[in-house]
């Protein structure tokens, strides 16, 4: 019985050492919500129909078309990145109905691009997405409000805050325009108030003048315009290159760093530690940098000035882009220095 005994506990010891040996062969997969180990889900809600989806409903056939490159290329450490995207008609009650969709049905990793200070307020408070762990990458609006990382600890912004348009819009007014009568015509929300906050006088200048973040989108030149919309030409023949796809595309471009950069197997709090250690680092299309670190979820901080051609497309003034950053508070709004990181090789996340 003893001989016996024991030739079953040899062979229990082979069968657990040769099951142990399969576990070690199979690939690593992350046990994160919406990471396997061939995909990574992300969601989105944006008005696809309704009074604000044109052009906002561009965005995720923009971001779409980027991904699809990157899993052509082998996607994020062998994964594919799946977008899944919900129509909010950019109303507040849908846009929580959608997000909760997206993360209690989809089971997303993280929320990407939501539209609206409005949507994006409600989805804080009713979804609650801070209290789940569930990153918000890059939001889509300049709320400077979103920049509370105590009361907004998940989101990310991208957009230059609306207060540090105003301020280099004033800065613009004063250098060009110091004989002018200005006027102040302002929106009674949130919108209107960072800019009332941030420009205390402003002029009629909008039927002629524009600030844009990233480059001209007719600025064949420019690697990441070029390169962008080489992928858009082929992903959405016949669809114009415009802002709104070239901000899609960018922050499809930045999620995928901040993904390559969170890891082998990313998990929520890998990817939010990602953007807070190496966000500001990360290459993008943009002329000005971006404010990640650990204290700060602050996207972009500033804009060129530009004037608006008869076809709509906005051009530097005399053809050179002149840059202004600032931030959202009593900072000093200043002619930028920076250097943007050239496009990565295949513009793949490196």
């Amino acid at each position: 019985m003893k001989a016996m005994n024991r030739r079953k506990l040899i062979t229990a010891s082979a069968v657990l050492a040769v099951v142990g040996l399969a576990a070690t062969a199979l690939p690593a997969q992350a046990a994160e919500v919406g990471v396997t180990s061939t995909q990574i889900k992300l969601g989105m809600t944006v008005p696809m129909t309704g009074t604000a989806s044109l052009g906002y409903n561009k965005i995720p056939g923009a971001a779409k078309a980027y991904f699809d490159y990157l899993n052509a290329n082998g996607g994020i450490n062998g994964r594919k990145i799946t977008l899944v995207v919900k129509d909010d008609r950019y109303v507040p009650t849908e846009a929580v109905s959608k997000t909760n969709e997206l993360i209690l049905k989809d089971k997303v990793m993280a929320l990407l691009s939501p539209l609206g200070t409005a949507n994006v307020k409600a989805v804080a408070t009713s979804v609650n997405p801070a209290r789940r762990g569930i990153p918000v990458l890059f939001v889509n609006t300049g709320f400077s409000g979103f920049a509370d990382t105590k009361k907004y600890p998940t989101p990310y912004t991208v957009l230059p805050s609306y207060i540090m348009e105003a301020k280099i819009m004033g800065q613009y007014i004063k250098e060009n325009m110091a004989d002018k009568k200005i006027g102040l015509l302002y929106q009674d929300d949130d919108f209107g108030s960072d800019a009332l906050a941030g420009f205390k006088t402003a002029g009629v200048l909008y039927n002629a003048i524009g600030f844009s973040p990233v480059p001209a989108t007719t600025d064949m030149k420019d690697e990441y315009v070029k390169f962008f919309s080489d992928i858009y030409a082929k992903a959405v023949p016949g669809s114009p290159f415009d802002l709104n796809v070239l901000l899609g595309m960018n922050t499809a471009f930045m999620t995928a760093q901040a993904l390559k950069a969170a890891g082998q197997n990313p998990t929520r709090k890998s990817l939010m530690a990602a953007i807070d250690s190496k966000g500001a680092t990360f290459a993008s299309s943009a002329l000005v940098p971006v404010g990640y670190s650990s204290t700060s979820h602050v996207g972009l901080t500033g804009y060129w000035v530009g004037k608006y051609a008869p076809t709509g497309d906005l051009a530097p003034i005399g053809g050179t882009y002149v840059t202004y950053t600032t931030d959202s508070g009593s900072g000093p709004v200043v002619k930028s220095t920076y250097k943007r990181p050239a496009m990565p090789a295949k513009g793949l996340p490196n």
